[in-house]
Protein backbone atom coordinates (compact mmCIF):
# COMPACT_ATOMS: atom_id res chain seq x y z
CA UNK A 1 0.00 0.00 0.00
CA UNK A 2 1.22 3.34 -1.02
CA UNK A 3 0.07 6.61 1.10
CA UNK A 4 0.65 9.84 -0.69
CA UNK A 5 1.14 12.60 1.99
CA UNK A 6 -0.71 15.14 1.29
CA UNK A 7 0.86 19.17 0.34
CA UNK A 8 1.14 21.49 2.81
CA UNK A 9 -1.55 23.75 2.96
CA UNK A 10 -0.12 27.61 2.88
CA UNK A 11 -2.61 30.42 2.71
CA UNK A 12 -1.61 33.99 1.97
CA UNK A 13 -3.82 37.05 0.93
CA UNK A 14 -1.88 39.84 0.23
CA UNK A 15 -3.76 43.53 -0.07
CA UNK A 16 -1.79 46.73 -1.33
CA UNK A 17 -3.00 50.01 -1.48
CA UNK A 18 -1.43 52.66 -3.01
CA UNK A 19 -2.25 56.47 -4.03
CA UNK A 20 -2.03 58.34 -7.24
CA UNK A 21 -1.14 61.29 -4.91
CA UNK A 22 1.58 59.76 -3.21
CA UNK A 23 4.68 61.81 -2.75
CA UNK A 24 2.80 65.24 -3.32
CA UNK A 25 0.85 67.29 -1.07
CA UNK A 26 -3.29 67.46 -1.53
CA UNK A 27 -5.58 70.40 -0.56
CA UNK A 28 -9.05 70.42 0.73
CA UNK A 29 -11.58 68.95 -2.06
CA UNK A 30 -8.80 67.41 -3.75
CA UNK A 31 -9.56 63.97 -4.96
CA UNK A 32 -7.36 60.76 -4.04
CA UNK A 33 -7.67 57.86 -6.62
CA UNK A 34 -6.83 54.24 -4.36
CA UNK A 35 -5.90 51.35 -6.30
CA UNK A 36 -5.92 47.98 -4.36
CA UNK A 37 -4.91 44.88 -5.74
CA UNK A 38 -5.52 41.84 -3.81
CA UNK A 39 -3.68 38.87 -4.58
CA UNK A 40 -4.00 34.95 -3.47
CA UNK A 41 -0.55 33.67 -2.73
CA UNK A 42 -2.00 30.43 -1.37
CA UNK A 43 -1.33 27.03 -2.78
CA UNK A 44 -5.12 26.69 -2.56
CA UNK A 45 -8.00 28.60 -3.98
CA UNK A 46 -9.49 31.06 -0.94
CA UNK A 47 -13.13 31.61 -0.93
CA UNK A 48 -15.24 34.68 -0.12
CA UNK A 49 -12.68 37.31 0.03
CA UNK A 50 -13.75 40.35 1.70
CA UNK A 51 -12.50 43.45 0.82
CA UNK A 52 -12.80 46.45 2.79
CA UNK A 53 -12.10 50.10 2.76
CA UNK A 54 -14.05 51.71 5.51
CA UNK A 55 -13.12 55.49 4.71
CA UNK A 56 -13.82 55.22 0.61
CA UNK A 57 -16.86 53.28 1.39
CA UNK A 58 -15.32 50.11 -1.12
CA UNK A 59 -17.14 46.60 0.14
CA UNK A 60 -16.64 44.01 -2.50
CA UNK A 61 -16.91 40.34 -2.01
CA UNK A 62 -14.77 37.86 -4.57
CA UNK A 63 -16.40 34.74 -4.43
CA UNK A 64 -13.42 32.70 -5.06
CA UNK A 65 -9.88 33.19 -5.47
CA UNK A 66 -7.50 30.62 -7.45
CA UNK A 67 -3.82 30.49 -6.10
CA UNK A 68 -2.25 33.10 -7.80
CA UNK A 69 -4.63 34.59 -9.06
CA UNK A 70 -4.86 39.14 -8.68
CA UNK A 71 -8.17 41.35 -8.16
CA UNK A 72 -7.75 45.20 -8.76
CA UNK A 73 -10.19 47.72 -7.24
CA UNK A 74 -10.48 51.20 -7.88
CA UNK A 75 -12.21 53.71 -4.97
CA UNK A 76 -11.60 57.71 -4.46
CA UNK A 77 -11.93 59.94 -1.32
CA UNK A 78 -12.28 63.55 -1.24
CA UNK A 79 -9.78 65.31 1.21
CA UNK A 80 -11.39 67.37 3.93
CA UNK A 81 -10.94 70.24 5.84
CA UNK A 82 -10.03 68.09 9.23
CA UNK A 83 -7.52 65.99 7.54
CA UNK A 84 -5.82 69.22 6.48
CA UNK A 85 -5.61 70.26 10.19
CA UNK A 86 -4.53 66.84 11.33
CA UNK A 87 -2.02 66.85 8.81
CA UNK A 88 -2.34 63.32 7.40
CA UNK A 89 -4.80 61.29 5.62
CA UNK A 90 -4.45 57.71 6.83
CA UNK A 91 -6.70 55.31 4.42
CA UNK A 92 -6.61 51.25 5.37
CA UNK A 93 -8.14 47.85 3.47
CA UNK A 94 -8.58 45.05 4.82
CA UNK A 95 -8.94 41.58 2.56
CA UNK A 96 -10.06 38.22 4.74
CA UNK A 97 -11.00 34.73 3.03
CA UNK A 98 -12.97 31.75 4.92
CA UNK A 99 -10.96 29.91 6.62
CA UNK A 100 -9.04 27.24 4.97
CA UNK A 101 -8.72 23.72 6.70
CA UNK A 102 -5.42 22.19 6.51
CA UNK A 103 -5.65 18.22 6.29
CA UNK A 104 -2.62 18.32 8.62
CA UNK A 105 -4.15 19.88 11.40
CA UNK A 106 -8.15 20.34 11.02
CA UNK A 107 -8.74 21.64 14.43
CA UNK A 108 -6.77 24.95 13.54
CA UNK A 109 -8.19 26.01 10.48
CA UNK A 110 -6.21 28.70 8.47
CA UNK A 111 -6.87 32.13 8.26
CA UNK A 112 -6.47 34.15 4.66
CA UNK A 113 -6.40 38.03 5.90
CA UNK A 114 -3.99 40.58 5.42
CA UNK A 115 -4.12 44.67 5.82
CA UNK A 116 -2.60 47.98 4.22
CA UNK A 117 -2.60 51.26 5.05
CA UNK A 118 -1.94 54.10 2.69
CA UNK A 119 -0.90 57.73 4.47
CA UNK A 120 -0.78 61.08 2.08
CA UNK A 121 0.32 64.56 2.90
CA UNK A 122 -1.98 67.18 3.23
CA UNK A 123 -0.91 71.21 2.26
CA UNK A 124 0.29 72.65 5.19
CA UNK A 125 -2.31 74.85 6.61
CA UNK A 126 -2.08 78.46 5.38
CA UNK A 127 -3.79 81.44 7.59
CA UNK A 128 -4.58 84.23 6.12
CA UNK A 129 -7.01 87.40 6.00
CA UNK A 130 -7.03 90.30 3.85
CA UNK A 131 -8.61 93.14 5.45
CA UNK A 132 -9.67 96.46 3.17
CA UNK A 133 -10.97 99.99 4.44
CA UNK A 134 -13.58 101.91 1.91
CA UNK A 135 -14.58 104.85 2.57
CA UNK A 136 -17.93 106.59 1.44
CA UNK A 137 -17.15 110.85 2.22
CA UNK A 138 -20.43 112.47 0.91
CA UNK A 139 -17.71 114.98 -1.09
CA UNK A 140 -14.48 115.11 -2.34
CA UNK A 141 -13.60 117.40 0.32
CA UNK A 142 -14.29 116.25 3.95
CA UNK A 143 -14.68 118.92 6.60
CA UNK A 144 -14.74 118.65 10.09
CA UNK A 145 -18.92 117.45 11.30
CA UNK A 146 -18.99 115.14 7.73
CA UNK A 147 -20.24 111.94 8.05
CA UNK A 148 -18.02 109.58 6.59
CA UNK A 149 -19.10 105.72 6.26
CA UNK A 150 -16.53 103.06 5.30
CA UNK A 151 -17.24 99.19 4.25
CA UNK A 152 -14.89 96.95 5.52
CA UNK A 153 -14.31 94.02 3.47
CA UNK A 154 -12.51 90.93 5.44
CA UNK A 155 -11.58 88.27 2.69
CA UNK A 156 -10.31 84.36 3.86
CA UNK A 157 -7.49 84.05 1.88
CA UNK A 158 -6.73 80.66 4.37
CA UNK A 159 -6.91 77.19 2.48
CA UNK A 160 -9.42 76.27 5.81
CA UNK A 161 -11.98 77.74 7.16
CA UNK A 162 -11.52 80.41 9.85
CA UNK A 163 -13.70 80.98 12.94
CA UNK A 164 -14.66 83.64 15.01
CA UNK A 165 -12.98 86.46 12.71
CA UNK A 166 -13.50 90.22 14.76
CA UNK A 167 -13.19 93.25 12.90
CA UNK A 168 -11.99 96.07 15.15
CA UNK A 169 -11.95 99.88 13.91
CA UNK A 170 -10.22 101.89 15.74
Amino acid sequence: TVTDEPVDVEVELDVTKTSDKEGQQVAEGETITYTIVVENKSNVTVYNVKVDDDKTGLHEEIASMAAGEKKTFTTTWVVTEAEVLAGEILNSVTAAGDPVVDPKNPDEPLIPEDEDTVTDEPVDVEVELDVTKISHAPTPVVREGDLIFYTILVENKSNVTVYNVKVDDD
